[in-house]
């Protein structure tokens, strides 16, 4: 388990926590060329990383009502592979509608994001 993971666990279960969710499920998710992700009405998306190919300046929005991220060139870690430029991000965005995302000047990318699915929620009467 990675840094970046143990930080997106915790935010999740801040989240549930605070939305007093009972009973939940999460899965991993992987998204190749995506135009949206669609999110239930008892859904949570956790973006957690995103994977470009690009020769140069790109651009891809990831947007909903509750969160907005632009990866650039200039915000992403940059290395070469077998003379293709790779650029990575494992900045967490946390997204409770559909999420639009929109690319420029890139063919390929994937985003890996963890789906949280709450079954139930604690009762609002005080417990003694």
């Amino acid at each position: 388990m990675t840094t970046n993971d143990n930080i997106l666990i915790r935010m999740i279960e801040k989240d549930l926590s605070a939305r007093k969710a009972a009973n939940y499920h999460l899965k991993d998710e992987v998204i190749v060329n995506p135009q949206q992700i669609k999110v239930g009405a008892n859904e949570a998306v956790y973006v957690s990383y995103c994977y470009i190919e690009s020769a140069g300046v790109f651009s891809i929005k990831v947007e909903s009502g509750t969160d907005l991220v632009e990866y650039l060139p200039q915000n992403t870690y940059q290395r070469e592979v077998a003379g293709t430029n790779i650029y990575q991000s494992s900045q967490i965005t946390t997204h409770w509608s559909n999420v639009k995302i929109t690319a420029q000047q890139t063919t390929n990318f994937f985003i890996r994001y963890i789906r949280v699915t709450i079954h139930k929620y604690k009762s609002h009467e005080k417990e003694s």
